[in-house]
């Protein structure tokens, strides 16, 4: 994906399908893959890169020092 324009098309298309609910999102995923597999694939791709770095990108939410006294 070197073209700056389709990066921002796929960025877009990600975000909104992560505002998806998972039954929706799939049905969404489909539809763009009809439309457009190569953009559908990317797409993908991006939705589990993003998914799989969910806990990476996780807020801690363990107590700090100051908290447990």
């Amino acid at each position: 994906m070197n073209d700056p324009a389709e990066s921002k098309k796929v960025l877009d298309l990600c975000d909104a399908a992560l505002a998806l609910a998972p039954a929706e999102r799939r049905a969404y995923l489909q539809a763009l893959a009809e439309r457009s597999p190569e953009l559908a694939l990317s797409v993908r791709q991006l939705l589990s890169a993003v998914e799989e770095s969910g806990s990476f990108l996780a807020i801690d939410e363990r107590p700090t020092r100051s908290d447990a006294d």
